[in-house]
This record gives structure tokens, sequence and C-alpha cells, in this order.
């Protein structure tokens, strides 16, 4: 039963591994969501000039895919962090009084 199991196991990690090859993101991909993270920052740095946006999660680690989403970091710099909330109700403005290509949604998790 353990060998039908490790089996299963097997078959499964080669399909997973299948997929993933099948459907990961090209570096043409990456280089487009990078460039969506650079034309962003640009526009915070309009209100906050000490501002970085940071690729992170799936896109970043090598393990995005073709429908892989952007995950972004707000970096404020020093002595921000008590006013984030106030900075990314201001930013979300940014996009939202002058709509653009991005759908966005904050996450604000401090």
């Amino acid at each position: 039963m353990a060998n039908d199991k490790s089996d299963h196991y097997s078959q499964l990690s080669s399909e997973i591994q299948e997929k993933f090859l099948a459907n990961q993101q090209t570096q043409k991909m990456y280089d487009q969501k990078d460039a969506w993270r650079v034309e962003m920052e640009l526009i915070i740095q309009e209100l906050y000039p000490n501002c970085r946006l940071v690729l992170c999660g799936s896109s970043a680690n090598g393990f995005g895919s073709i429908d892989s989403d952007i995950d972004l970091v707000l970096s404020v710099g020093d002595g921000g962090s008590s006013a984030v909330p106030y900075m990314l109700r201001r930013i979300e403005s940014l996009f939202t009084r002058k709509p653009r290509r991005f759908e966005t949604k904050v996450n604000q998790s401090c």
C-alpha cells in the first residue's frame, strides 16, 4: 500500500512539473510586469518621491505563471509607517481618479 501511495505522489509531482513548465511566465512577461511596476512607482512618486515599489511573490521568485498577478510591496522609507493608512488612500486615489490600465487593490498588512 505504501508503494502505491508513493507512485501516486511521484506521478502527481511529475504532472505538477509538466503543468508548471507549460504555463510558466516567460522573460517577456516578467519584463512587462516589471515595466508596469516602474510605471506605477513613477505615478506614486508624484506624491511621495521616496517611496519604492518592489516586485515580490511568484512573479519575482520564478514560480510565476502566464496567469499570475503582480504582487507589490510599497516601501515608504524612514519614518513613514505611522502615515501609511493616509498614504495608501492618497495613492489609491491616484489610480482611481485618473483611470489607467491598472486594476489595483490595496491591502494594508501592517
